[in-house]
């Protein structure tokens, strides 16, 4: 069976990427409002801002003082093994294996970050297709290793919802005053008048701890991330190689 995908989806992505290359930083910006104001507002005004910059070599970028390096995409076609928790027969399977660098200079630590991501086409393809919206399964693994520890993400759901995730420390690398399980929220929609609901333009990803959002970021160009002034460094450090493993892995959640 082939994988189908909808028609315009595609275009979509690629013409806010040119229309930023023209129009520059403002019209990304506008296109980014609607992600922005589904950002925890107490982070955003509290956080600390940081935003994309050139790195310091060709597809790299830096986030203030981190850098993220040697950024490398695997796909694979059907794979042997699923991660999804059903098994449902005659729906094609692509998978993404990404791995990633993430550097903190002037801590003199870096974060290997691994995820796998596996994309199912959905039930609905057809009227999805129509529809000009994508609503195939996803579920992602990965997992962020240092020399202060290894900490593992775990989610399941839906491009047609907004889905939810697990941050928590790796069970082969728990230790006593590690944090514990943070939610991890995937922003892909949102509601006008509260019965409209619309894609938004630019996906944004945000983690919580409580009631809380400590960090949190859009996944378009020019990528912006908020972290709270409240973490450590390291947990810091652990929030953005996530959020940037999720805007480097091309599962899907990008394309609005």
């Amino acid at each position: 069976m082939r994988f189908r995908e909808p028609g315009s989806i595609k275009l979509r992505s690629r013409t806010l990427v040119l229309a930023c290359a023209i129009l520059g930083a403002s019209a990304c910006a506008l296109e980014q409002r609607s992600a922005e104001k589904m950002i925890d507002p107490g982070l955003r005004a509290e956080g600390a801002a940081l935003t994309r910059e050139r790195g310091s070599a060709r597809k790299q970028m830096r986030l203030g003082p981190y850098e993220v390096r040697d950024v490398s995409v695997r796909e694979a076609f059907s794979p042997e093994t699923s991660m999804f928790a059903t098994e449902v027969r005659g729906r094609p399977i692509r998978e993404y294996s990404l791995a990633l660098e993430f550097a903190a200079p002037q801590q003199a630590r870096a974060w290997t970050t691994t995820c796998t991501g596996q994309r199912r086409q959905s039930q609905s393809a057809d009227f999805a297709a129509a529809a000009d919206e994508s609503r195939d399964d996803v579920a992602i693994r990965c997992r962020m290793a240092s020399d202060v520890g290894s900490w593992e993400f775990t989610a399941e759901g839906n491009l047609g919802e907004n889905f939810e995730g697990a941050l928590a420390p790796a069970a082969d690398s728990a230790a006593p005053g590690q944090p514990g399980e943070d939610r991890v929220e995937v922003l892909l929609w949102f509601k006008m008048w509260r019965f409209l609901r619309r894609s938004l333009p630019s996906a944004a990803v945000q983690i919580r701890r409580g009631d809380a959002a400590v960090a949190a970021m859009i996944l378009s160009r020019p990528e912006r991330a908020w972290v709270s002034d409240a973490l450590p460094e390291v947990e810091r450090e652990l929030s953005l190689a996530l959020l940037v493993a999720l805007r480097y892995l091309p599962i899907g959640l990008d394309e609005g």
